[in-house]
Parts: structure tokens; sequence; C-alpha cells
């Protein structure tokens, strides 16, 4: 599914985010504590924030709340490269999401996500 072409892309100087290697591990109080790991989950969540006006945001508010939380394809800012070039990246909103007024009929939407690892559909990516 990719992203309505209709709705606003996140603004490029708000990506926030770490990458996570999916490390698990549970120790046992003791001197030598057992360790569990696990290396199967790599997880990049990030945070996105989308500026729109109050009509914009009633349609973004829809696609995030019916389909946000599936897989979709959306154009962001690559995180190989230091400079502003966007690519095509799978992502899905995984928390809540806070909206700001910022005047009269604008405002923005701040939302957690997560990009799809190892994504690689797109050369820039």
């Amino acid at each position: 599914m990719d992203y309505p072409l209709t709705l606003p892309n996140p603004d490029h100087v708000s990506y926030s985010g770490s990458y996570d290697l999916g490390l698990l591990q549970t120790s046992v109080p003791s001197a030598q504590g057992n360790q569990i790991a696990s290396f199967n989950a790599a997880r990049e969540p990030i945070s996105l924030t989308y500026s729109m006006d109050n009509a914009t945001y009633k349609l973004w508010k829809s696609f995030a709340e019916t389909d946000g939380w599936k897989w979709f394809d959306a154009q962001l800012v690559t995180t190989n490269t230091p400079v502003k070039i966007t690519s095509k990246q799978t992502v899905r909103y995984t928390g809540g999401f806070s909206y700001q007024k910022r005047g009269h009929n604008w405002g923005s939407v701040t939302v957690a996500a997560e990009l799809l690892p190892a994504q690689a559909t797109d050369p820039l990516a």
C-alpha cells in the first residue's frame, strides 16, 4: 500500500530515532546471571512530524487511524546519507499521535513509527 499522494510528507527536519538491533536479554539476579538473547527482531523506531492545515489533518487522521498501523510505502529522507534525499521507505505507525496548534488553520502532528529493516526496493534507501 502507498501513502496517499494527497497527504503531506513528514517534515524533513523532524526525523528522530535509532536503530534497535533487537537484542533482548533476561538476567537472573545471581553471581553468574543467565542471559537469554534474541537477535531476530531488529527495529528502526522513528518519530515523524507532519505539518498541515486543519482540513488536511482530518484526512491524515482518518488514514492514520484506519491504515497507518499497516506497512505502507512513503517518501522519507533516507537514513543512510547526511544529505536530504527522499526515497521510498516502508513504514508503519506504532504509537499514538499528538497534535500541536501552530496558528490559525495550521498545526503539526507527531507520530511514532517504524521503518521496515533492510528495505532495499529503492536504490536510495
